[in-house]
């Protein structure tokens, strides 16, 4: 439902298919928390989903950067993701800790820009 709410949009040409899926993940996310603290919902109820689909993409802000709460690992994992200099810092940190080596970047670079670390 959120799916085909969000490509009926009148802006649904302007998003890409990448901020479209986060969108319905998000999206698909914060409803099913709300069912999780209602703990009443009734799933046979399509008026009511339909209801609170539209009221949650109404509410949203396409062209935002998403942004996942930190407080659950996927959350922060895709926020860091979402950063390039975060990501290298974690790749870093994660390769230290799991070889006890620094990491110097040679996968996927020129061997001129070689430098400790991720930039």
């Amino acid at each position: 439902m959120v799916r085909d709410k969000i490509k009926n949009l009148p802006i649904a040409d302007e998003l890409s298919k990448q901020k479209k899926d986060e969108e319905v993940t998000v999206i698909t996310s914060s409803i099913n928390e709300y069912m999780d603290v209602v703990n009443e919902f009734n799933y046979e109820g399509k008026d009511d989903m339909i209801k609170i689909v539209i009221r949650e993409v109404d509410k949203c802000d396409f062209f935002a950067d998403s942004n996942f709460e930190d407080q659950y690992l996927v959350g922060k994992l895709i926020n860091i993701l979402a950063d390039q200099q975060k990501t290298g810092e974690l790749i870093n940190h994660l390769f230290e800790e799991l070889t006890d080596k620094v990491f110097t970047g040679l996968f996927g670079r020129n061997n001129s820009d070689v430098k400790t670390g991720v930039n």
